[in-house]
């Protein structure tokens, strides 16, 4: 790869970007609702749900925990 196919690389991305944020701006009420749906039900099954902390940096700690140990239970 040289650096004309590199940059044609990058202007392709960023055509792409540009049509997903045309599609998420045509997005209706419904469609997004969905989407958020999608992802609150996606968490929920990951386990990402922790209880609540006063302590913000643990809550961080507890998700990086949670997703390292689906990454162990998937590789085996």
């Amino acid at each position: 790869m040289d650096a004309s196919d590199a940059r044609a690389y990058i202007e392709r991305w960023r055509e792409v970007e540009l049509i997903e944020r045309m599609e998420a701006q045509a997005a209706s009420f419904q469609d997004r609702w969905r989407q958020l749906n999608a992802i609150f039900g996606l968490a929920h099954a990951l386990g990402l749900f922790l209880k609540p902390v006063a302590n913000q940096e643990e809550v961080v700690w507890q998700r990086w925990a949670s997703l390292s140990q689906i990454e162990r239970d998937d590789q085996g």
